[in-house]
């Protein structure tokens, strides 16, 4: 009995890959364009080997139901999702349609349970709320199609759990940063914060009047499959944030870790929540951030340069 892991060989999905392998899991790397590039990075070709990869749509539920019989799957981790709200009827059939197909999938097979990845931005604008820290119940102002389908996404996976007995939790994460992130908005930020100055390039920051919660990957990765083990909580879906940083602070510590770097901070601004109540995330879970912001930034530029020297890119 194994995990599939949809999305399984993008940024978040290589990286909850590698983290049960480490556990000596069975894993199956479900997605719909398999890329194995970062799976190697991430472990070497002998641990890659260890992954079944299966070419796969999440829309298509009898191909899903399929896989998850074949390979005697008893646990999703469904990290698949287009980050785009430029093409309504893709956000709603891949975001939604293909969440509902996991859920089913797993209430069809009876699995032992689906963790969700959600995403912070279900709550809009931090100034939508009257606390300094948002509480992991509080009510969603989603500001796009991407963080709306989160949303509905949730009420879906409670839906399951309320009337099908199929155990979900939901996993909102933070703005995750680390080797391998190739989609999102976030990524026009960290390509010019993190990736540009650990190469020696000028980086053009946009949205510099922002705050961000950031979370590193091992963490994201890691609360993840702690979700997928813990006992029956009594949370559906909670609030995974990291360290609550503003552009410009960050851009000072890299220039303090990288002398001399190039930054230039573009006015704009992202109206994201950034400080949130992980308590019942620490209490039912027994999840609380490994990695700093600082030392996660500094292990960051090492992999860029590490992986850059190794590509010759």
């Amino acid at each position: 009995m194994g995990y599939l892991v949809t999305g399984g060989t993008g940024f978040v999905g290589a990286h909850v890959v590698r983290a049960l392998l480490q556990d000596a899991e069975q894993v199956i790397a479900y997605d719909i364009i398999p890329d194995q590039n970062l799976l190697e990075k991430l472990m070497g070709k002998e641990m890659c080997n260890r992954v079944t990869v299966v070419r796969g749509d999440i829309t298509d539920l009898a191909h899903l139901i399929h896989t998850c019989r074949e390979h005697n799957v008893e646990t999703v981790i469904h990290t698949a999702a287009t980050l785009s709200s430029d093409n309504p009827y893709l956000t709603l059939r891949v975001n939604c349609e293909g969440t509902v197909n996991v859920l089913e999938a797993g209430r069809i097979l009876g699995m032992k349970r689906v963790v969700l990845t959600s995403s912070i931005s279900v709550y809009g604008p931090q100034d939508k709320y009257e606390e300094e820290f948002i509480s992991n119940d509080a009510p969603h102002y989603p500001h796009s199609l991407y963080s709306a389908s989160k949303s509905l996404n949730e009420t879906y996976a409670s839906h399951y759990f309320r009337e099908y007995g199929l155990d979900t939790i939901t996993i909102r994460l933070a703005h995750v940063y680390g080797l391998g992130r190739s989609r999102g908005l976030g990524r026009l930020v960290d390509d010019e914060l993190f990736v540009k100055p650990a190469l020696g390039k000028p980086g053009k920051v946009p949205y510099s009047d922002s705050t961000h919660n950031y979370m590193y990957i091992e963490d994201a990765a890691r609360v993840l499959v702690m979700a997928s083990r813990v006992r029956k909580t009594k949370t559906r879906a909670f609030t995974a944030g990291g360290d609550s940083i503003s552009t410009a602070e960050l851009a000072a510590y890299i220039r303090s870790l990288i002398p001399g770097a190039d930054i230039t901070l573009l006015p704009g601004h992202l109206a994201w929540a950034h400080r949130f109540d992980s308590t019942p995330l620490r209490e039912e879970v027994g999840f609380t951030p490994e990695w700093t912001i600082q030392e996660g930034v500094m292990k960051y530029i090492e992999q860029i340069r590490a992986d850059n020297q190794a590509t010759g890119k």
